[in-house]
């Protein structure tokens, strides 16, 4: 097993790798170079999933933040060449936009242009002590088969955030700036989903190189968090007619109430969204309205604080819920406070039409 003290510096954002050798095993197995007679440019890649996700092992996702990637470019290329073999050989890897093409770039690059240290850094991660041009194709197409992207900016972390929500990741390597982790809603609220959600992630490379060493000795299958439950955007379309209901616990009341009012122009909908409480209150109502409501309209997503804000961001991205109605109340602080402001970013730049009401008044409008 390779020894990690000293490879990297002691800070969450490290100005560069240490550069001390590491010991490595002399050869590689014959699957290894098996995969080298396959390998592929590197251009050939695509932002698709590698395989089908139905039958995809567990996900890690690899995210870097704006400032982390300006100020230490050269960590995160040091990253991908020491780290990606090696978690490639347990999990998909998911990036978001940026961060993917970064690792396209690395893999894009020529053995003959290459370094020697960066030869150096690609053997240790492969346990190769003298990389040789069949190796490093072996190394491209392992990590390739294994990389997979999302769209760039914000959509790309709702894709993420959603898939960590719905179970469908061991781990998250979120190399970030102190200050992205502050100013940034979609870089705090990938920290704090992990965290309610019991995910192990990384915000620096020392960490991150330990979980990819602890991964390695742990059988995928193991860590494997797949979801309990079916998704509530399952089997939605984008010619669904879908509108989505929200309500802090202040203006549940007042949500109850316009539900009543409102039953029939509702249940014209295809189908209702709501965060978990919600939708339980919503069902509550209109069945007590009409016991012939058809509540089965209703799919109930997590709760805010868990990720229904999120499972809801994901299907207007997606273009399956066109409306959103989000009866928020202004006098009372939110434990989820990310969560919502990076919902309302979501909504904003949306690239397909959606329209947001955020009170009673506005909401009789657009439903």
């Amino acid at each position: 097993m390779i020894a990690f003290a000293g490879q990297y510096q002691r800070t969450i954002y490290p100005a560069s790798p240490a550069r001390s050798p590491q010991p490595l095993h002399p050869s590689l197995s014959v699957a290894l170079r098996a995969a080298a007679s396959r390998a592929r440019p590197a251009a050939a890649i695509s932002a698709e999933p590698a395989v089908d996700e139905a039958e995809a092992p567990t996900r890690v996702a690899f995210v870097t933040t704006p400032k982390f990637r300006a100020e230490h470019a050269a960590v995160v290329e040091d990253f991908v060449r020491r780290e990606l073999y090696r978690l490639s050989q347990r999990f998909n890897i998911v990036c978001s936009g940026t961060t993917f093409a970064i690792v396209r770039q690395v893999l894009a690059r020529d053995f003959s242009d290459m370094t020697a240290e960066e030869k150096r850094q690609i053997g240790q991660g492969m346990q190769r002590a003298d990389l040789q041009p069949g190796d490093y194709a072996a190394w491209r197409a392992q990590v390739a088969a294994r990389l997979s992207g999302k769209l760039p900016g914000v959509q790309g972390v709702v894709e993420i955030l959603f898939d960590l929500v719905e179970g469908r990741l061991a781990g998250v390597i979120h190399l970030a700036h102190p200050s992205d982790l502050e100013s940034k809603a979609d870089s705090r609220v990938l920290w704090r989903a992990a965290n309610v959600h019991d995910v192990p992630i990384a915000h620096d490379v020392n960490t991150a190189a330990r979980f990819i060493a602890a991964w390695q000795r742990t059988p995928a299958a193991a860590a494997h968090r797949r979801p309990e439950t079916t998704s509530p955007l399952a089997d939605l379309a984008g010619d669904n007619n879908v509108i989505a209901i929200i309500s802090h616990d202040g203006k549940k009341s007042e949500m109850c109430a316009f539900a009543e009012k409102n039953a029939e122009r509702i249940a014209a909908y295809d189908y209702v969204l709501a965060t978990a409480t919600t939708g339980a209150k919503l069902t509550e109502v209109l069945l007590a309205r009409d016991p012939a409501w058809p509540v089965y309209k209703i799919r109930c997503c997590l709760s805010g604080p868990q990720g229904g804000d999120i499972q809801i961001a994901c299907a207007v991205l997606r273009g399956l819920c066109q409306k959103v109605v989000f009866f928020q109340d202004p006098w009372t602080s939110h434990a989820h406070e990310a969560d919502i402001r990076l919902f309302e970013k979501v909504l904003l730049e949306c690239p397909h039409p959606v329209e947001l009401a955020t009170n009673r008044a506005a909401a009789e409008i657009i439903l």
